[in-house]
C-alpha cells in the first residue's frame, strides 16, 4: 500500500482543491491502493493560511505533517541552478525541508511496521 501525504497550499480555493484530493485518496486506501497521511502546507504567507487549511482538514480529517514557508532562497538556489540544500544548506528553508524529509520517512517506516507485520 502506498502512503500519500498532500502537498497543498493555502486559500479558499487551495484548500477545497487539498480537500477533493485527500477524499479521493481515501477512497482509494479503501480499495487497498494508497492511504492519506496528511497534507504538507507549500505556504504563501498569507493571512489566515494554516487556519483555513486547519479548517479544511476537520471536515476531511489528518493534519499538516509539515509547513514549507514561502522563502525568496528557493528562487536565488533556482537560478543557480540548485536545489536549496545544495546552494544554501545552511539556511532556514534548507533546515525546513531536512525537517519535512525526516517526516515524510517517519510516516513511511510507521505505515511500513503497521501494513508488513
Amino acid at each position: 500500500m502506498r502512503k500519500i501525504a498532500i502537498y497543498g497550499k493555502g486559500g479558499i480555493g487551495k484548500s477545497t482543491t487539498t480537500s477533493n484530493l485527500a477524499s479521493a485518496v481515501k477512497n482509494f486506501g479503501k480499495r487497498g491502493y494508497a492511504e492519506y497521511s496528511g497534507v504538507i502546507l507549500n505556504s504563501r504567507n498569507v493571512e489566515g493560511e494554516e487556519e483555513q487549511v486547519r479548517k479544511a482538514l476537520e471536515e476531511i480529517g489528518g493534519d499538516i505533517v509539515s509547513i514549507v514557508p514561502r522563502s525568496s532562497s528557493v528562487q536565488e538556489a533556482e537560478n543557480q541552478g540548485k536545489t536549496v540544500i545544495e546552494a544554501l544548506p545552511q539556511s532556514e528553508q534548507a533546515e525546513r525541508y531536512r525537517i519535512l524529509a525526516k517526516k515524510i520517512i517517519e510516516i513511511y517506516f510507521w505505515y511500513s511496521r503497521r501494513y508488513n507485520k
